[in-house]
């Protein structure tokens, strides 16, 4: 067990340090620190185990009819199976494989956090209830920086602000903008006994210097240091924008940059930029969602390296993957299919579950491996498998199902679709080790040639055994 149990180790390290081609720190270091963990699980399991094993107790409990004999009879039932129905059977795999693509191409990518965090949070009622009311709360700005001192108080720049405010909106999403230009504007307006002429941008700087002044001789509150800075060189636009959709951000962000670029070229004396918090956070989230479908990527095939290295076949190698692919693409397509998005929280499900699923794989190939060489029977050596390491796999896999289970009892929607996703994805590699991987095995033949033997006798020997 110590080279079949290392190789387990080493590919679902490999497909966690996969995480760490993310450009987000935060991945980087969780991908590294969970294959570390690992690495640290299977040297202390193979340190301490026996000792444990060697001073404890190991009597088994009795029962009437013991759970194994139980769980025999259903292993020999599915090996029936896929002797009997290879061909259907792996025809039917092709079919789930096929409406598993289909689901991926439904899967949508959701960025907003509150569709995946769920609305039984007060905090997420209250954001939702404001925004019906009030209008968007994602706040955005663009920064526009003239680069010299009293550089706001030009009557240009100031309607090239007045243009800028305008051309933001007329944009989906906008709910309210406020500027510079509408502040002198408004100004312009009430020191003129509130005449509707007035409420425009003045032709003249001193005028608009004038205006400043005579504001700042009254303004306790403040509410210059909202628009300008103390040398009137920068000023920031506000914009309230309803959508919290990290693409929709970035779109939007898209629309104004290519604006700034036409209107205020990096030529210029003035420097205009965007920023904010949602801007920020959409820079972030979306290469973290890209890095994670590479990470798969990486995952897979460095997990398809191992395994032809390990067994010195591709052929092999390629009949090891495709019954860890499909239940990862039944996942993923399920998901689709279901309508729950791929976000934050559920992005590293696959290769989370592609290094917990390939460990069943590599038992059932080493031990295969070790059954065929005694008899070069395919059927026999199958059987002798499956009554040897389906007992673990079976075992193995109610117990990670029911410990990602425990992830049902947070408070977080999207920690709880982790838990049931990863769940049903164990599960599903069940399917794909102990009846997907057999029929592979009879079918494609990848050890060679058969040689001829009673292979009833076997399996009824193996059964009496």
């Amino acid at each position: 067990m110590l080279v079949p149990c290392f190789l387990t180790t080493l590919t679902t390290m490999v497909c966690l340090s996969s995480l760490a081609v993310s450009t987000i720190l935060p991945f980087q270091l969780f991908g590294i620190f969970t294959a570390a963990g690992v690495g640290f699980a299977y040297i202390l399991s193979i340190a301490l185990l026996p000792i444990g094993l060697s001073i404890g107790d190991t009597r088994t409990m009795s029962f009437r009819k013991p759970p194994t004999e139980m769980l025999f009879g259903l292993l020999d039932r599915l090996f029936r199976l896929c002797q009997s129905y290879k061909f259907s059977i792996l025809v039917v795999s092709l079919s789930v494989l096929g409406l598993a693509l289909y689901g991926v191409t439904k899967l949508h990518v959701e960025t907003d956090a509150i569709n995946f965090v769920g609305n039984q949070f007060k905090e997420v009622s209250d954001t939702i209830r404001i925004e019906e009311e009030l209008g968007g709360i994602i706040p955005l700005y663009v920064m526009i920086d003239s680069r010299q001192e009293d550089g706001l108080k030009d009557p240009a720049l100031l309607k090239k602000v007045e243009a800028l405010t305008e051309f933001i909106r007329k944009q989906d999403g906008v709910d309210k903008v406020i500027s510079a230009s509408d502040m002198i504007k408004y100004m312009n307006y009430r020191f003129h006994d509130s005449d509707d002429t007035y409420y425009r941008i003045p032709d003249n700087r001193n005028k608009v210097a004038e205006l400043l002044f005579m504001a700042s001789l009254s303004d306790e509150s403040d509410t210059l240091k909202r628009f300008f800075d103390d040398l009137y060189q920068k000023t920031p636009i506000g914009i309230r924008y309803r959508y919290h959709d990290f693409y929709r951000i970035e779109k939007i962000n898209a629309i104004l940059r290519t604006y700034l670029k036409e209107h205020f070229p990096e030529s210029s004396s003035v420097h205009a930029y965007t920023t904010g918090t949602a801007i920020l956070c959409a820079n972030i989230l979306i290469p973290i969602m890209n890095g994670l479908k590479e990470s798969l990527l990486v995952a897979a095939i460095a997990t398809f390296v191992v395994m032809v290295l390990l067994f010195r076949s591709i052929k092999i190698g390629l009949i090891s993957m495709l019954p860890n692919l499909i239940p990862i693409f039944m996942t993923l397509g399920t998901m689709g299919l279901l309508g729950i998005s791929l976000n934050i929280g559920t992005a590293p499900v696959a290769a989370i579950a592609l290094g917990v699923a390939i460990d069943d794989t590599i038992h059932f190939l080493s031990r295969f491996k070790i059954e065929f060489s005694k008899d070069q029977d395919y059927a026999a050596a199958i059987h002798r498998t499956m009554r040897t390491v389906g007992k673990p796999i079976v075992i193995t896999s109610i117990i990670l199902t029911v410990g990602f289970c425990i992830f049902l009892f947070s408070n977080f929607q999207f920690t709880q679709n982790l838990g049931v996703l990863i769940s049903f994805t164990v599960v599903s590699a069940i399917f794909g080790d102990l009846i997907l991987l057999p029929v592979l095995l009879l079918i494609f033949k990848p050890l060679g040639k058969v040689q001829k033997s009673d292979v009833e006798t076997s399996i009824e020997k193996a059964t009496r055994s």
